[in-house]
């Protein structure tokens, strides 16, 4: 009911305690009411009830203002020095607000809650409890903030993994995974995935993963989300089966090529690259006769 605080609650420099359920937050039905008789905002925080102990369950405003007393007295011994008006303002300022919005009548500016890493944001609203976190960043938006999420991006590698890439523990772009992009060299590849290929995502092994800051691994001018073979690379002469090699020069590239050369097909521009063998160390983009005898001596070669 309101205006129903009594003493020595109502008393200016008396803290009042509104009791809310520990469950849900959910105002007592006996907590008694500001404003104070004599227009004054009472209460100024609320604290749990219904809390379970080891024996029973423990309710009342009994258990609410021993509550606040034990939030009183580790604010204290966190920081010695305080006036007894600073540790007033530190409970109320990091109150967790509760419905009705705001300071009220029946909850004060909201239910005790701490700000153990002492980083601006109370144990409720914090996202790094433990860790201090003032920006409260969480790029994977998972509810962990930045600062002690271990997989800021959620992409199944860890941050210790992606910024020690290079062997150094210390963030390199380019040297190493960005912590906070699930795909680094951006080939719509996951960086899990690439290193993942080998079965073992805490390992990367060069010639069975694919390499997460190359978005061609092999080199051969197919990105690796478009290679049938990213680790393959490229073989020059190997433009059979066309559009996707199979890593052999034989008579079929032969037979492919021949039919480029008398224009029957026009290959992709990457097996362009593969069948393009003159002149010798300079390839000049064009297939032609002079590539095919190339090829043709390829093909015969023991």
């Amino acid at each position: 009911m309101a205006s129903s605080l009594s003493q020595p609650a109502d008393c200016a420099s008396a803290l009042a305690i509104a009791a809310t359920n520990a469950n849900n937050d959910a105002v007592a039905s006996y907590s008694s009411q500001g404003p104070t008789v004599d227009g004054r905002n009472k209460p100024e925080i609320s604290a749990p009830t219904s809390v379970q102990t080891s024996l029973s369950s423990f309710a009342g405003t009994s258990a609410a203002a021993p509550h606040a007393a034990g939030a009183a007295g580790l604010l204290w011994a966190q920081n010695p020095g305080l006036s007894l008006t600073d540790l007033r303002s530190a409970l109320e300022n990091k109150a967790h607000d509760i419905n009705p919005a705001g300071y009220d009548w029946r909850t004060g500016f909201g239910r005790i809650s701490l700000d153990a890493d002492g980083d601006g944001s109370n144990h409720d609203d914090d996202n790094c409890v433990l860790v201090a976190n003032g920006d409260q960043l969480d790029a994977d938006s998972d509810g962990d903030g930045d600062a002690c999420d271990s997989d800021d991006d959620n992409d199944g590698l860890s941050d210790f993994f992606e910024v020690n890439w290079d062997g150094d523990p210390a963030y390199t772009p380019g040297m190493d995974l960005n912590p906070l992009a699930v795909d680094t060299d951006g080939d719509t590849l996951s960086d899990f995935y690439e290193v993942n290929r080998d079965g073992d995502p805490n390992t990367y092994t060069p010639g069975m993963d694919l390499n997460p800051l190359a978005a061609d691994t092999d080199g051969d001018g197919i990105p690796d989300n478009q290679d049938p073979e990213p680790l393959l690379g490229a073989i020059a002469g190997d433009i059979a089966p066309l559009g996707s090699p199979d890593g052999l020069v034989n008579a079929a590239d032969f037979l492919v090529c021949l039919r480029v050369v008398l224009g029957i097909i026009d290959p992709p521009y990457t097996d362009i690259q593969n069948a393009d063998l003159y002149p010798a160390g300079s390839p000049d983009s064009i297939i032609d006769l002079s590539d095919l005898i190339l090829l043709q001596g390829r093909v015969l070669q023991p």
